[in-house]
């Protein structure tokens, strides 16, 4: 009776092993690289690991933080991410690492990832993005100028001024060009089979909601299938560790993850916003 036990105990541990080491197998550990916003440094990662947003072993760079030479996305940036990439990659390779990565974008560092899918090269090994999180990414970055000055009633009076935004921008980003790369022009540059989740605030107070809403749009115009979009009715920009909603993001967040199979997700997390990801996450606007 005692050996009937043991025997039966031991097929159960050995069946409970083999499942979860199947588990864990089934998923694609992609790693994360986390792409800063501006004002920020490689840092602000730690807010979104410390989350649970985003996995331990995550990694992030420093964009330059000299504003003579910040592109606001456009080539400072994309290089700096490009070069980055390349770095990890060629480690991943070193250690026999499949090297399948997501990025996750805040505000600059989100449009730098638009910007920087479109000016790649078609031998880049684009193979290794396997799924894109963009965070209050600005489709143009005179929407930001223009939300900054419609906020400040002294400020409204330069909206009257020619080219007054582009004086504002060229003194204070003088490497960045208005009529250079934007993420609403080159939107349509992301791969149809990379899975994207964007995130907006509706009170942004940086980043105007309706700017990365019309990138959302405009990636669905163009028949990408696998494009969500989480909105939220307000929060601190860059700093979804301080949203109210903070469960209800998780839950999506690791539900995207799961269901394009990204890897490093929370299984709890994941079940508790699969349903609010499958149904709402696809709005459609008029």
């Amino acid at each position: 009776m005692l050996k009937t036990f043991i025997k039966k105990y031991t097929i159960l541990l050995l069946s409970l092993f083999l499942y979860a080491f199947l588990i864990i197998c089934e998923q694609q550990q992609c790693r994360t690289v986390f792409v800063h916003g501006l004002g920020r440094n490689k840092e602000q990662l730690a807010y979104y690991i410390n989350s649970d947003y985003i996995e331990n072993n995550a990694y992030s760079f420093n964009f330059c933080n000299d504003f003579l030479k910040i592109s606001l996305g456009q080539i400072n940036e994309i290089n700096a991410l490009m070069g980055n990439l390349e770095n990890r990659l060629h480690s991943y390779d070193d250690n026999n690492d499949d090297g399948d990565i997501v990025l996750w974008g805040v505000s600059m560092g989100a449009a730098t990832i638009i910007n920087f899918l479109a000016s790649i090269d078609v031998n880049y090994r684009i193979d290794m993005i396997k799924g894109l999180i963009l965070e209050s990414p600005f489709a143009h970055v005179q929407d930001v100028i223009n939300g900054k000055i419609s906020c400040n009633k002294w400020l409204t009076r330069l909206s009257y001024i020619p080219y007054a935004t582009e004086l504002i921008v060229k003194m204070k980003y003088p490497a960045h060009s208005l009529h250079g790369i934007q993420p609403i022009k080159c939107i349509h540059s992301i791969p149809k089979h990379i899975p994207v989740l964007f995130i907006a605030i509706e009170d942004d107070k940086i980043v105007p909601f309706a700017s990365t809403i019309q990138l959302y749009k405009a990636l669905i115009k163009v028949g990408h299938k696998k494009c969500h979009l989480l909105t939220l009715k307000q929060g601190e920009h860059g700093r979804l560790s301080k949203n109210e909603k903070q469960e209800h993001i998780l839950g999506i967040v690791h539900a995207f993850r799961k269901f394009y199979n990204l890897g490093n997700y929370s299984e709890a997390w994941a079940q508790t916003g699969w349903e609010n990801f499958l149904n709402n996450t696809q709005p459609i606007f008029e």
